[in-house]
């Protein structure tokens, strides 16, 4: 039989998952730590499984709650977007959102139908380009809202900001045979492809370009044939490729991302942010 799920037990369950404390979710939702204990207590007797590793250092999802919190946050993200869904406002606004190519990903791709469902009294256009092209002087002109690194807009305030966790990416789990890691980059300019070689150099890894590119479906595609390493959000799911740990690489750097937009249209931008950014 189903359960009806509070709400409560969910936001619980997502901001623990995000922060990795209890002490620290609490805070972020202004409620006391043994509410937010007997939140995820209450949840996991519902669900009928442990969502959590419960440590010193704080908690970690289990496999099943890595699972779980995907929809948890999705559920979230549609129940928050319910008031927006059912304001129609005078016609229907047109809105155009700019993605960086390094965010695409089969998660991405489910919050921007999400997104187009919470909007469903906008006609939603989705665009998606090298980071870079949001720094060119017709940018901004082109969208509504567009996400994109900070460093590419020193003179715009953005609306909202997140440090995003990188992970290196591969289609192999075994060891590249030879002296030299293989990396596959981003054609300059790309502030990840300078965060990534910075913390290669840092770290003195022996290592190569192995291929070199502006699309990420082309270096997606060298990933999958095995010609090196790549990055990407840590949180996003790209067909065919698994995260690669090796002791010969540093830990992925991270980088900072934001969003821009419009003035007057800055109500919808906390929906926007959250939904899109759910998995990074």
């Amino acid at each position: 039989m189903g359960h009806d799920l509070d709400s409560a037990l969910l936001r619980s369950f997502v901001a623990t998952a995000r922060v990795g404390a209890i002490s620290r979710a609490a805070a972020a939702l202004n409620r006391t730590q043994p509410a937010v204990s007997q939140h995820l207590k209450r949840l996991e007797e519902q669900l009928g499984t442990k969502l959590f590793l419960r440590t010193s250092a704080g908690v970690s999802l289990t496999p099943n709650g890595e699972r779980a919190v995907l929809i948890a946050a999705r559920i979230l993200d549609l129940i928050d977007g319910l008031g927006a869904s059912t304001d129609s406002g005078p016609g229907r606004t047109k809105m155009r959102i700019g993605l960086p190519e390094e965010f695409v990903g089969e998660k991405t791709l489910q919050a921007l139908t999400d997104l187009a469902l919470i909007h469903s009294s906008a006609v939603l256009e989705f665009i998606t380009c090298p980071c870079a092209e949001f720094a060119s002087s017709e940018g901004g002109r082109r969208f509504d809202f567009w996400v994109s690194d900070p460093r590419l807009h020193p003179d715009l305030t953005p609306l909202h900001e997140k440090a995003v966790e990188l992970d290196w990416m591969t289609v192999r789990t075994e060891a590249f045979v030879g002296a030299t890691i293989p990396i596959l980059l981003w054609k300059q300019p790309c502030a990840w492809r300078n965060a990534v070689v910075q913390a290669l150099e840092e770290a003195s890894v022996a290592w190569r370009c192995g291929y070199e590119a502006s699309q990420v479906a082309a270096l997606q595609t060298a990933a999958r044939e095995g010609l090196g390493v790549m990055i990407a959000p840590k949180g996003l799911r790209i067909p065919g490729l698994v995260s690669y740990r090796s002791p010969l690489l540093p830990a992925a750097p991270s980088v900072c991302m934001a969003l821009y937009g419009r003035s007057d249209m800055a109500h919808v931008s906390d929906g926007i942010w959250r939904v899109v950014t759910r998995n990074l």
